[in-house]
């Protein structure tokens, strides 16, 4: 029993330490929005969402240039971000006002959205491509990749229709588990491979980003139309747009190892 609780001890140590690695780029940065809270920019020519912005891009590049990412990463990442930004154009506009940055606007802005925002989007995947290599993650049962395409462009697509049609969220939950519901994810922390239900992932991944988009509104990086006279907890069904980004973003990192995704790695044979 001992042995068996310091197996368990030591691989959670080790769990706990290579999601916070992975994790690195999403984990600056909301500390990059804390920090700036507490500083006061009517006397410099940048604003907050200007030193955000360039931090984040100087992280980016530390990141780059340390090979903690590759290239090839980068690229979808930076796809992310840019479907990030037109999103947020979208939702940030005055017909729409899903969300506002209420601090004051900075040189790096594209009319109502600071160019940092798409950051945020990016730095989830980011976390889903450092988690893919350091867990050595593979799948059982995965389902085909042109499907979570299919319905990566309909989840997308539904965050601009649903303001003018039916909102199929739930529709889109539904289809969510028929695609993963046999899908299990494989990690390593030491040398067994460990696995959850990959359902259970993303719901973890959509519960740690509920938390920090908290930590942002509580910082007043933006607020939500019912925030702005006094801040409280942000509604829940953020959780589920959370839920919903992911497979977006996981979808395209899964591009990128889509000649891993379907490998099981190769196991020696004990010596004799």
């Amino acid at each position: 029993m001992k042995y068996f609780i310091n197996t368990f001890l030591q691989e959670l140590f080790i769990f706990i330490k290579k999601q916070a690695w992975a994790s690195i780029f999403g984990a600056l940065l909301l500390l990059i929005i804390i920090v700036t809270k507490w500083v006061n920019f009517n006397h410099f020519f940048l604003t907050r969402y200007d030193v955000i912005f360039l931090m984040a891009i100087l992280i980016q590049v530390v990141l780059l240039v340390t090979k903690m990412e590759t290239l090839r990463e980068l690229k979808v990442i930076f796809s992310f971000h840019l479907l990030a930004v037109v999103m947020e154009l979208f939702k940030t506009s005055p017909s729409i006002a899903s969300w506002k940055y209420p601090d004051k606007p900075g040189l790096f802005m594209f009319y109502t959205v600071p160019l940092f925002t798409g950051f945020l989007y990016s730095a989830v995947g980011s976390y889903i491509a450092r988690a893919w290599k350091i867990f050595n993650l593979y799948f059982v049962n995965f389902p085909k990749l042109h499907y979570l395409g299919i319905f990566s462009f309909v989840i997308y697509l539904n965050f601009f229709t649903h303001h003018y049609v039916w909102d199929m969220r739930w529709l889109l939950f539904l289809t969510a588990i028929i695609l993963f519901r046999k899908t299990r994810v494989y990690f390593t922390m030491v040398k067994t491979p460990r696995s959850m239900p990959l359902l259970m992932g993303l719901l973890f991944i959509s519960f740690f980003l509920y938390i920090a988009e908290n930590i942002g509104t509580y910082m007043k990086v933006w607020l939500y139309p019912n925030q702005t006279g006094g801040w409280h907890l942000v509604g829940f069904n953020k959780f589920g747009s959370w839920f919903l980004l992911i497979i977006i973003s996981f979808t395209l990192v899964a591009f990128i190892y889509k000649d891993q995704i379907y490998k099981k790695p190769i196991k020696k044979s004990p010596r004799r």
